[in-house]
């Protein structure tokens, strides 16, 4: 159990510490001086209530309003907006150093995981680790392919997974394709109710054909890598993909599309069989993705280019340590700031 608040009583879960500095007169130069700096507030907010609002704001995802009465009603802790604004900006402006560390691990790394979402009429984007839990946001941009650049740096030479998404065609390192999305999309067809009925039995056949051959896909990179076993298989998968993406007359628009994609870029459906330890879909960057969206359900993203690089910054941060220490997140960020 947990000691509640009680302000009739005066039993508040927090620590107030009263620091005396002693003050004298110079008579050289006329001023009064202290011991140590004084801050201009009469009161000094600690360090872990700081932290504390920035897990409650990035990981917990809840708005200004609902931080500051969450504060007051279990700690007796009155905040204002302000207050909490500028307690973000500085964290973002302290971790920085740390926002470029993991940037530089995932850009050396074995590859990345690359997604993008919708942030306040703009975009977020995220890049997350194949190997390790280490993710990076940029939030409040474009959807222009310059954010890649940023992301991946122009002198990536490493394996990129990402949808069929425009922006990432032509980038530097090896490409992957996202096998999770045509499944769901044919999937989708499969169940569709606009489809006649020949059409839909011809969808749900194919969607049978190509759910196989992507369970085949995924067992196969469950295996130990070895070289020659993986080049008989990916030339078995070849021959199972190319058969599947040929033309019929009952494909609707959609399955055509999709099958165009497997023609015009076949080898890079197939990168994951030629690398040890990479996966044939993006669902880590989409797993890394989720909570932000929530977060911008709640609170609307960010308004302004400073609070975006803030909290780029701090989400960063924290979601990496979060994943990476579980059990001591708090104790380990505390150690960084």
């Amino acid at each position: 159990d947990i000691p509640l608040p009680d302000k009739e009583n005066k039993k508040q879960i927090k620590i107030c510490i009263e620091h005396k500095v002693e003050k004298g007169w110079c008579k050289r130069c006329k001023h009064w001086h202290t011991s140590i700096p004084l801050p201009s507030s009469k009161v000094v907010i600690g360090h872990q209530v700081k932290l504390y609002i920035c897990y409650l704001s990035i990981l917990l995802r809840i708005s200004y309003p609902q931080i500051i009465s969450l504060l007051r009603d279990a700690y007796g802790f009155d905040i204002s907006n302000g207050e909490v604004a500028n307690i973000l900006d500085k964290m973002g402006q302290k971790l920085k150093p740390e926002f470029e560390r993991i940037k530089k691990r995932l850009q050396n790394g074995k590859g990345v995981h690359l997604d993008e979402t919708g942030w306040r009429k703009l975009y977020l984007w995220v890049m997350a680790s194949i190997e390790t839990e280490d993710v990076l946001y940029l939030s409040g941009r474009n959807r222009g392919n310059g954010n890649i650049d940023d992301l991946i740096g122009h002198n990536f030479d490493k394996i990129r997974i990402s949808d069929g998404y425009a922006a990432y065609k032509n980038k530097p390192g090896i490409a992957q394709q996202c096998w999770a999305h045509p499944h769901r999309k044919v999937k989708d067809l499969a169940k569709s109710k606009a489809l006649s009925k020949v059409k839909l039995n011809h969808c749900q056949k194919a969607y049978e054909e190509f759910s196989f051959i992507y369970k085949e896909l995924r067992d196969f990179i469950k295996e130990p890598y070895d070289k020659e076993i993986r080049r008989e298989q990916k030339q078995n998968l070849l021959k199972q993909i190319r058969a599947w993406s040929r033309p019929h007359i009952n494909d609707p628009k959609k399955l055509k599309n999709i099958k165009l994609q497997f023609v015009k870029s076949e080898n890079e459906w197939f990168t994951c069989m030629d690398h040890e330890g990479v996966p044939c879909d993006n669902n880590k960057a989409e797993r890394m993705i989720r909570p932000m969206v929530i977060k911008r359900k709640i609170s609307f993203g960010t308004k302004t280019k400073r609070t975006s690089d803030n909290f780029s910054v701090i989400a960063s941060v924290f979601m990496t340590y979060w994943k990476k220490y579980e059990g001591s997140f708090f104790s380990q960020m505390f150690q960084l700031i």
